[in-house]
């Protein structure tokens, strides 16, 4: 790509001082700061990339043909030029400079010679100090010079007319680079070209960004002229198919100036749109998302999420949902009009179908689980939104009938199980399948089914009954709990109706590891002990208290004995009998039976 006005171009690091170009680094930016810490996090992530690895943006203003003065990123240029001269290859005199600076540019003039005879008082110690450093740590690495190969930068270099008073508000309003998936936008709005290719840059930017909210509805990112043209005047349908509805629906909406972005793409556009606080300016009431809702993931991996969909990659590879190689992942060719509109949809159905966790009444504190619908109101001459449950015994979807409470609890196993964004491919099969069945009237039952069914694909794969102790993955607890809260254990042991799935990742021995204290507890067999009927899943803090205390004394802590149905059923029967080692193999061989059950009635989806 061409980096002339406003354009990108990317440079791998080990060629950014070989070519032509020379940096200036102008008076107005600050001397050399960066720490050990901070060297030693970029050498990290560089040697931690298994292939491409994005290092950052390089902001410039282009003086002369080639000569370039550096307006952002200019730390991150001086590291890497000392990082490559520790490596011994040492960038030419004057590919690096500084303005008015002596001191700075005898430094670098003696490092791009090679030169070892420095006397402080005439050298810049901070640009010493960096090399001293990386000589210490990489000299002669071969690893790292390879990797340096796949290390890259972009160049942005800013418009001629840039007001460059206005990108210094803006950049330090914003505090930090963009990021890879603000440079996954900007590549793909670059290559939408063809007839009125401004125009549809400007609409691929405006859904881009209010999918990137992740805080609040997708509908109530755009304004209600938008949202409705968009969603219906109900603000519950697709009113598209393809790129060309959006277009039609949206840039007749602008005003000719909202994300219009120049022929070359300005970045500078790019970055004040992801800078700015996004307030719609509309009549309705009820919008509290940016407060009240709080997604289960961020914007970067639900992006990888559409980017797995629509690649059609089924695969549980972690490295498929790795934010660190968004760039890598997005390589491929990729069609930015296709793509917009399956991000768009992604994000209807994500809202509309995944749980989220809301901060509002009794929870406002704590926070819910919520499985929840945008629902708008006209009631006189006022327009609402609200939110319902998206499945529902009513029309008002105040009512959580039983399917919907199954949904939002299997979801929520999920969720506490599977912590890492990295893992969370449960949320991919479940964007896929709603895709898929966009158009039926009740996905419920289906949609209910696929979950319990990943679930249960995960417990067989995790050969949760070859395993004791430790081994037992965490899915084989939580999906246990699950099904006991759905269908309950005898009927003296009720399933609790208010059960909520919290963070665990604590597996706690009943009978304790190491008994304390003279209640006559002594130590047990450790096969007995790693039991699975010993064991129950709790939280760090629940079993710091719980530590070797007998299964009688930890009867007392109701509130942990709550987190977990098979804890609740260990300690009511603790209440009646000794809980002894045929006491948990009997209620270890119930738990599996419930478990082998349930995962040989493998439901199939209709």
């Amino acid at each position: 790509m061409t980096d002339k006005s406003g354009a990108l171009v990317e440079l791998s690091v080990d060629k950014l001082f070989n070519e032509s170009a020379r940096y200036i680094i102008p008076i107005y930016q600050r001397n050399y700061a960066w720490s050990n810490v901070e060297r030693e996090q970029l050498l990290e992530d560089i040697l931690d990339a298994e292939q491409e690895y994005f290092l950052g943006s390089l902001v410039v203003y282009e003086r002369d043909d080639a000569v370039y003065e550096v307006i952002d990123g200019q730390q991150r240029l001086t590291t890497i030029f000392m990082l490559l001269a520790a490596l011994k290859k040492n960038p030419p005199y004057k590919s690096l400079m500084f303005e008015a600076r002596r001191k700075s540019n005898r430094t670098l003039e003696k490092i791009s010679n090679g030169s070892t005879d420095y006397d402080e008082e005439f050298y810049t110690k901070e640009l010493l100090g960096a090399l001293n450093h990386f000589k210490k740590e990489v000299e002669s690495d071969s690893e790292i010079i390879d990797k340096l190969q796949n290390t890259k930068l972009l160049r942005i270099i800013v418009p001629k007319d840039t007001d460059l008073n206005h990108y210094f508000e803006i950049m330090n309003t914003r505090g930090e680079q963009l990021e890879a998936h603000e440079i996954v936008k900007a590549r793909l709005m670059s290559s939408i070209g063809g007839e009125k290719s401004q125009e549809k840059r400007s609409v691929f930017s405006k859904i881009w960004d209010a999918c990137s909210h992740m805080e609040k509805y997708v509908q109530m990112a755009f304004s209600v002229e938008d949202r409705k043209k968009l969603f219906g005047s109900t603000h519950e349908k697709l009113n598209f198919s393809d790129f060309e509805d959006i277009f039609q629906n949206l840039f007749s909406a602008t005003d000719g100036k909202e994300g219009k972005l120049s022929t070359t793409l300005s970045v500078i556009d790019a970055i004040e749109e992801y800078s700015k606080i996004n307030n719609v300016n509309d009549n309705e009431s009820g919008d509290e998302g940016n407060q009240r809702f709080e997604s289960i993931i961020t914007f970067p991996h639900f992006l990888l999420h559409v980017i797995k969909l629509y690649k059609n990659k089924q695969t549980d590879d972690d490295g498929a949902l790795d934010d660190k190689k968004v760039l890598e992942i997005m390589n491929d060719e990729i069609d930015p009009e296709k793509f917009i509109v399956q991000l768009l949809k992604a994000r209807y159905l994500f809202d509309k179908f995944i749980i989220k966790r809301e901060y509002y009444g009794k929870h406002s504190e704590e926070g819910a689980w919520s499985l929840s619908k945008l629902k708008y109101y006209k009631t006189n001459n006022n327009n609402k939104v609200d939110y319902v449950h998206t499945f529902s015994n009513d029309s008002a979807g105040n009512d959580e009938d039983n399917r919907h409470k199954k949904i939002r609890m299997i979801q929520s196993a999920l969720r506490i199980t599977y912590t890492s964004p990295k893992t969370m491919h449960w949320i991919t099969d479940s964007i896929a399948f709603l895709m898929e069945n966009i158009n039926k009237e009740d996905v419920s039952p289906n949609y209910l089914r696929l979950l319990e069914n990943y679930a249960q694909r995960k417990v067989r794969e995790s050969g949760y009954n070859r395993n004791d102790g430790f081994n037992i993955e965490r899915v084989v607890f939580t999906y246990l709990d699950y099904l006991l809260w759905r269908d309950g254990y005898e009927d003296k042991i009720r399933p609790m109706e208010d059960y909520e799935f919290t963070f665990r990742n604590s597996i706690e021995h009943f009978y304790p590891q190491n008994p304390i204290g003279n209640e006559g507890y002594d130590k047990m067999d450790a096969a007995d002990l790693n039991h699975f009927g010993n064991l129950c899943l709790i939280t760090s803090s629940a079993n710091s208290k719980f530590s070797n205390q007998s299964p009688i004394a930890k009867l007392t802590n109701k509130n942990t004995i709550k987190t977990s149905q098979k804890l609740k059923i260990m300690a009511s029967i603790a209440k009646d009998k000794d809980w002894n080692e045929e006491v948990i193999k009997e209620h270890g061989a119930k738990m599996y039976e419930i478990l082998e059950q349930e995962l040989k009635k493998r439901s199939v989806l209709r």
